[in-house]
């Protein structure tokens, strides 16, 4: 959600020549119809814009807005009546419309979005309960290998509901001994996705037929089990197997589009199997994993033109063969663990977090601390005492202080926190430290004996490191970054380990510094819990940690570093209420003529690093750029919100630039500020610059949605 607050009018100048771009909205997107859209812009040397839409590929164009000025950079545009339409947008120079830009990809306006936000512990809706259909094969029933012949499916529908979500599993199979659970679903024992012989067994041919009888707002397809153990009967290959999903995908598409919804798919990478010591030329065991490779392609060139499809790795949920009952299908522990994987994908998805999130620490929490909450519910972690880490001023609201001696936050194992050998994923953390010495300091970590990870830095060197080892002990591999960390500056840490491009990876302020190839032969488990702070009772961290977070997935480079911008700009990884601030001051002194002046910033004298972390200030944001955006910029300055009785309570805090015609903006030099985690409410906007008097609004600024 976005809200505007202008504080004062700003002004702009006439240019000849300049460079134009649109921010947002991003394509795959979709959109409720008459809803507000903020559209964002950036721009050099334009004095006025033209908005237009095309809902045909940019043959044609409409009108959203003509000679609108350039800054601010945003306009809020109604969005048309539309039952399901892509949106191509187009921004333009008012005065030379050869110099525009088109958005790459588009975005859809719907009639209802059908998605359900869990946020800040409420479920909001925007159709009554979600509908989830379970889709497959007889992994899906769970008639096999199940005590209660219920498969994943009902331990899922406990994680759901402990966790506060109304909905509703469809399909037209019931199956389950207990009835204190949703039995329904469409896992059928024995189908194909596409059975080379036998329609009557091939999902691709009834899905359209179950979504219409079943309507659902989201689909849980695991299949292609059953297709690869008879690859070799039917002289039939991956490719093939993988088209055949890609034939369900366009079922589905086909339902969306006749029917003017979006139903997100979860596609799983399916697990695993024992080999058939019975089939010659195929070994079930590598083509299985072969095959979601290749799933895991097709899916995402799907992706990238659009369709709403997110991934998760089932592979790496179970132990081969302790997991397995027969071989094939899972027992009882191996079911448990495939609904856990389930779980956080569906849940990071409503919460808004990234895809595939297993947990996200915030580190705000105050007073005397004992439970350090998980945004996503599931690995709450906790402190005892004199051990507790201490609330400290974090880049994003608060963070946690560790002394270096013995604070340490413990979290219990459970289902989401052991994998196998095809394990992808990923640890990002805010870190700010000045802690030296010797030997490896531990920002978070599981020591299982063998089984053993972590991330953190080198007191020796300064930098940060990344480890993994499997449980045969014999695999273990570590990376090391270029930079020097402990600066006493926030610096974003991401260690990405990758099954898929077999490696080991290091990034620093959204950058890659260091990758490795890295093989692991066993899998990553053990009872041990999870610590924040410490590694193995041994190599405790001093200083602070904030915005911690683990990935059941390989994040792109692009999205560390779209993090990293983020978390630059006070936002969190989990999209939050946000609002965008439009405020215009003058510094007496160096106004003259409408305009300041520009000199630190000509002289190269201004920081790149936000200058408000004095004791005057105290601001511990991370706010820093490469370079100064542009030659307007006169100075770093620092806004504040303030709440209750009085206006004493600071709320949130960001540095941003002031330009020479007064407006203040943010890193990018030209889109005003945004304030994210924002409660709606009436807050006074406080601005202090360094070499001159605060200043405060008279009366209190209502933010709204």
């Amino acid at each position: 959600m976005f809200g505007l607050l202008n504080v004062l009018v700003f002004y702009t100048t006439a240019a000849q020549t300049g460079k134009i771009s649109l921010t947002s909205p991003t394509g795959n997107k979709s959109y409720k119809s008459n809803s507000q859209l903020v559209v964002t812009w950036s721009s050099v040397n334009v004095k006025n814009i033209n908005l237009d839409y095309s809902i045909d590929s940019g043959k044609t164009w409409l009108e959203i807005a003509a000679n609108q000025p350039a800054f601010p950079a945003y306009y809020i545009w109604k969005l048309p009546e539309y039952s399901y339409q892509k949106v191509w947008i187009r921004i333009s120079d008012a005065k030379n419309l050869s110099l525009n830009y088109v958005s790459s990809q588009p975005f859809i306006i719907l009639n209802g979005i059908n998605k359900l936000q869990k946020l800040q512990g409420e479920v909001n809706k925007t159709s009554g309960v979600i509908r989830i259909m379970p889709l497959g094969n007889s992994i899906t029933e769970g008639v096999v290998g199940s005590t209660n012949d219920t498969g994943y499916r009902r331990v899922l529908d406990s994680l759901l509901n402990n966790h506060a979500y109304s909905f509703n599993f469809v399909g037209s199979q019931q199956t389950g001994i207990p009835n204190d659970f949703d039995k329904d679903h469409e896992g059928h024992g024995g189908w194909h996705a596409d059975h080379p012989n036998k329609t009557s067994l091939s999902i691709v041919d009834s899905v359209y037929t179950w979504l219409t009888k079943n309507p659902t707002d989201y689909i849980l397809l695991h299949i292609c089990t059953n297709d690869l153990g008879e690859l070799e009967y039917f002289n039939q290959n991956n490719t093939q197997q993988v088209n055949d999903v890609s034939a369900i995908l366009d079922s589905i598409d086909k339902y969306e589009i006749n029917n003017a919804v979006t139903i997100p798919v979860f596609l799983a990478r399916i697990i695993n199997r024992v080999d058939n010591g019975s089939t010659s030329t195929v070994n079930e065991t590598d083509t299985t994993t072969a095959f979601n490779l290749e799933l895991q392609q097709m899916a995402e060139s799907r992706i990238a033109i659009g369709d709403k499809i997110i991934m998760l790795n089932q592979e790496a949920a179970l132990q081969y063969p302790n997991d397995l009952d027969d071989g094939i299908h899972p027992n009882d522990a191996g079911y448990s663990k495939m609904a856990y994987k389930w779980f956080v994908s569906l849940n990071s998805y409503f919460q808004n977090c990234p895809e595939n999130t297993i947990s996200y620490w915030k580190m705000n929490e105050t007073g005397t601390i004992s439970i350090i909450e998980d945004k996503l519910g599931l690995n709450n972690g906790s402190c005892t005492g004199s051990n507790c880490p201490q609330p400290a001023n974090g880049m994003n609201f608060g963070a946690l202080s560790f002394d270096g001696i013995d604070d340490v936050i413990q979290v219990n194992n459970n289902n989401n926190l052991s994998w196998s050998n095809v394990l992808n994923f990923t640890e990002e953390v805010w870190v700010k430290t000045t802690q030296t010495g010797s030997g490896n300091k531990v920002f978070i970590g599981k020591y299982d004996g063998n089984s053993a990870w972590w991330i953190g830095f080198n007191a020796s060197d300064g930098k940060a490191r990344f480890s993994f080892r499997s449980s045969t002990g014999d695999d273990l591999f570590e990376i090391s970054s270029i930079s020097i960390i402990n600066d006493g500056f926030w610096h974003q840490i991401v260690g990405v380990k990758s099954f898929d491009n077999s490696s080991l990876s290091i990034f620093v302020d959204g950058v890659l510094e260091n990758s490795a190839q890295a093989i692991f032969n066993g899998s990553f488990t053990g009872a041990n819990p999870l610590t924040i702070g410490c590694y193995n009772n041994d190599f405790y961290f001093s200083g602070e940690l904030d915005e911690l977070a683990i990935y059941d997935r390989s994040l792109r480079s692009d999205e560390i570093l779209a993090h990293y911008n983020d978390g630059l700009r006070g936002r969190s990884i989990c999209n939050e209420n946000e609002f965008l601030v439009d405020a215009n001051i003058y510094l007496q002194g160096s106004y003259t003529s409408g305009v300041m002046s520009t000199n630190l910033n000509v002289s190269g004298s201004l920081p790149l690093n936000q200058p408000y972390y004095t004791s005057q200030f105290n601001y511990q944001g991370a706010e820093r750029v490469t370079a100064i955006p542009n030659n307007e910029i006169v100075d770093w300055v620092l806004l504040e919100l303030r709440s209750g009785t009085g206006s004493s309570t600071v709320v949130k805090r960001r540095a941003a630039f002031l330009k020479s015609n007064g407006n203040i903006v943010d890193l990018d030099g030209s889109n005003p500020v945004s304030f994210s985690g924002i409660q709606n409410g009436s807050y006074y906007l406080v601005i202090y610059q360094r070499n001159h008097l605060s200043i405060m609004s008279s009366n209190p600024l209502l933010f709204s949605n």
